[in-house]
């Protein structure tokens, strides 16, 4: 069957086997009686003409053709569009292609132009007539440009082309998608057509890359360019398809090159309203006519559209919302088109503010022509090898970029490489999954806040890794969020505060992760962090639903804070540094420990914060920190710790309290757990001194040893007859390694030490255990 719209009138043809009568039923699409055409005449080759038809209005029929004894034997349900237009006074040849090609038009010796096409093509009719210039490609891609250039042109301040569009794009999957195939017109006036035509030329003015859905109606695309004193111009349209596994289709009808339009703007267009992720601009036209506009980031001298907003409703009074980025400038133009006349504003201009909210945390926002698009997130990647924290002495794969924005998923059930894991909410995350290989980046987004205040990031992320096990740990897939409190946009920066590096406590569940920071200045930048370690295992990572919050912590005294619950954010100052280990690698975890003047209470500190390698305290300096209460490894401790120092001398630390090994950690204390066979008052986090036979090693060898983490450490027992049973009878003490070169002690010596009490768990048993500083705190005292 064949269907030949033109104008008010439609040629509808089809053939049957056996001679039989003809019969086309019709009505508009949008309802109304069926109306019938019939020839009574059998025959096997089938014409019916319908005449009178609305303008520019889509119909539905269907055919029938029976013979005598026999029932009607009927179509399917098809439609057509009839397209009805004035003179168009184009300065161009061909621009609708019913030479049956594209005759008129030069094709640069690199490009695919395309072929012309009547259709029922990929469902694509023509806009008028009974031709369109069509490119399609399966598993591939054809990308073309062909030009036509006028001359002697009738003056005109301002010269536009148009062009009418269809694009058909599917995935691998045969899914409907929209980021691979697209359509743009360009205009060049600099180009003397008595010379080279360059279709790369900086002078051409491109349209915005424009695409329709499967099943939607032509579009109008449409750029324009100043005269100047040029007579000529030259017009472009170009078939963009990338490769993608699936069906690309490009289209191009009824191309006009114009000088004046019937269609003209009467008011506008206005910017109504400008935030951080929206623009409404409003306008209005002589006559009813499409919306659209066409913008890009930049100023008017240097630009180029990249987006664009299109509704096809006819009307006289326009209004567009296009979806912006904070923060951003952007050129943009508004036309309205009717038939093939276009009617475009001057090019304008207008800037967004500075969000002050985290914006599309969830990653479900789509942009102005509805696709799925990060918003006011920045995607990015990063070697894993250039992140300090992440440094081994062997080094590992860079890593390739995430995948990025993954989806849609239906929510509740969906796989991605066969791995079941739908977004955590919504039909959206961000991604990263690599087999044999590994990803490694995230998104970022500044926010703007008050300076001082204290921030909590939060995300939910998902870990899968396969296999976990003692060659490939659990941790070679990882996520982490972060702030720069300073601003600041790159991933290696030393001032990001870390959380920490977090991994699904069910291997492909959703769990939660946060820092606290406090903002530096009015603009502090959140990082969400991919993380995936070495190649040789299949990783998968997830992120979703992020969120950022004003985070005012509960103050007090460190024994005060010790009685809220874990989780809660906490504020401590005053404090006296008595211990801390910082390791060399910028952003690695450090452990300090501060300590109330009086020796009522003391707390450790797990901090990334970045003033601790650029400006480290010293032991006697005040100490004022926030981060989260909670307990790690039986020990209660302040995380995600921020510090602030108070320059102070050595001796301003609290003295020692001196205490027998029974006694060493004690009882319960709020959220701090009471140790293991400990007796007295909590001391877990005060700085003590004891003494005691070293216990570990072998009679008349070193007394030095290497516990299960790798830490140089010995036991010394004061005769209390603790025994844990990890070896050696007593209290676990732990140095730095350099410490037993400058200190070495053997097995039966009776030292005396200085250090931090701490604590960590094994099983269900939590044991008390001291934090030697250096080699000075040790002191033999018989051999």
């Amino acid at each position: 069957m064949k269907i030949y719209p033109n104008g008010k009138t439609v040629l509808i043809t089809w053939n049957t086997t056996f001679a039989s009568d003809s019969k086309v039923f019709y009505r508009q699409k949008n309802g109304g009686s069926w109306l019938m055409l019939s020839n009574s005449t059998p025959k096997t080759l089938h014409s019916i003409t319908i005449t009178e038809l609305a303008p520019n209005t889509s119909y539905e029929f269907y055919t029938a053709s029976s013979r005598s004894g026999y029932p009607d034997l009927q179509s399917e349900m098809m439609e057509f569009f009839t397209y009805v237009y004035a003179d168009t006074n184009s300065a161009l040849t061909n621009g609708s292609f019913e030479t049956g090609s594209y005759t008129g038009w030069v094709r640069p010796n690199v490009s695919d132009p395309g072929t012309a096409h009547t259709g029922h093509w990929f469902g694509i009719m023509p806009h008028s007539g009974n031709y369109f210039l069509g490119a399609d490609s399966t598993g591939g891609a054809r990308n073309g440009v062909i030009y036509q250039s006028a001359v002697n042109l009738p003056p005109g301040a301002t010269i536009y082309a148009s062009a009418w569009v269809r694009t058909f794009e599917t995935n691998a999957l045969g899914e409907e998608e929209h980021n691979s195939t697209f359509c743009q017109i360009g205009i060049d006036v600099a180009q003397d057509p008595n010379g080279t035509i360059d279709p790369n030329a900086p002078s051409i003015r491109w349209s915005a890359p424009i695409f329709t859905y499967n099943n939607e109606p032509w579009v109008c695309a449409a750029v324009s360019a100043p005269r100047s004193a040029a007579n000529f111009a030259t017009v472009f349209i170009k078939h963009v398809q990338i490769a993608d596994g699936g069906i690309n289709v490009t289209a191009f009808d009824d191309v006009v090159l114009k000088v004046d339009s019937a269609v003209i703007i009467t008011s506008g267009p206005t910017i109504t309203q400008v935030d951080a992720s929206t623009a409404k601009i409003e306008w209005s036209t002589n006559v009813e006519s499409s919306t659209f506009v066409q913008f890009g980031q930049g100023t008017t001298g240097d630009y180029q559209y990249t987006d664009n907003y299109l509704d096809a409703a006819p009307k006289t009074n326009h209004e567009a919302v296009l979806k912006i980025l904070p923060a951003t400038s952007y050129v943009f133009q508004a036309g309205s088109a009717s038939n093939r006349d276009i009617a475009l504003s001057e090019i304008r201009t207008f800037s967004s503010p500075m969000n002050e909210q985290l914006l599309n945390g969830s990653f479900e926002e789509t942009d102005s022509r509805g696709r799925p698009r990060l918003g006011a997130w920045i995607r990015f990647s990063y070697d894993i090898n250039s992140l300090p924290r992440f440094n081994v002495p062997e080094g590992q794969p860079a890593g390739s970029a995430i995948d990025g924005l993954v989806g849609a998923y239906p929510y509740g059930g969906r796989t991605w490489h066969g791995i079941t894991c739908e977004p955590n909410g919504g039909a959206y995350m961000i991604g990263g999954y690599a087999a044999g290989a590994n990803k490694n980046g995230g998104v970022l987004q500044k926010v703007k806040v008050t300076q001082g205040h204290i921030y909590k990031a939060s995300m939910r992320f998902l870990t899968k890794q396969t296999p976990i096990d003692s060659q490939h740990p659990k941790e070679w897939t990882a996520c982490a969020i972060a702030i720069d409190p300073t601003g600041g946009t790159s991933i290696l920066s030393p001032n990001l505060v870390w959380s920490t590096d977090a991994v699904s406590e069910v291997n492909g569940q959703w769990n939660s992760v946060s820092v606290r920071a406090r903002a530096a200045s009015d603009v502090i930048t959140i990082f969400c962090v991919i993380e995936q370690r070495y190649e040789n295992t299949t990783h998968l990572a997830a992120i979703d639903n992020v969120t950022l919050e004003e985070s005012q912590p509960f103050s007090g005294a460190i024994g005060e804070i010790k009685l809220q619950p874990s989780g809660t954010p906490v504020h401590v100052e005053g404090a006296k540094l008595i211990y801390a280990k910082i390791p060399v690698n910028v952003g690695a975890t450090a452990r300090l420990y501060i300590e109330e003047t009086n020796r009522s209470s003391g707390i450790g500190l797990l901090s990334t914060d970045p003033t601790l390698w650029s400006n480290p305290p010293l032991i006697g300096d005040g100490i004022a920190a926030d981060g989260v209460i909670t307990v790690v490894n039986g020990e209660a401790v302040i995380n995600n710790a921020m510090i602030t120092k108070t320059p102070g001398q050595p001796q301003d630390a609290p003295p020692p309290l001196m205490l027998n090994l029974r006694a060493l950690g004690g009882g319960r204390f709020g959220i701090q757990p009471p140790m293991s066979r400990s007796v007295g008052l909590s001391n877990v986090g005060l700085l003590i001194k004891s003494a005691g036979k070293v216990t570990s090693g072998y009679p008349g060898g070193s007394g030095w040893i290497t516990d299960q983490q790798g830490r140089t450490c010995a036991y010394i027992d004061d005769g209390s007859g603790l025994d844990y049973g990890l070896g050696a009878p007593g209290i676990k003490i732990v140095a730095d390694p350099i410490v037993q070169f400058y200190r070495p002690i053997r097995n039966g010596n009776v030292i005396s030490f200085v250090g931090v009490c701490s604590a960590e768990q094994q099983s269900q048993i939590i044991m008390p255990m001291v934090l030697i500083s250096d080699w000075t705190k040790i002191t033999v005292l018989a051999q």
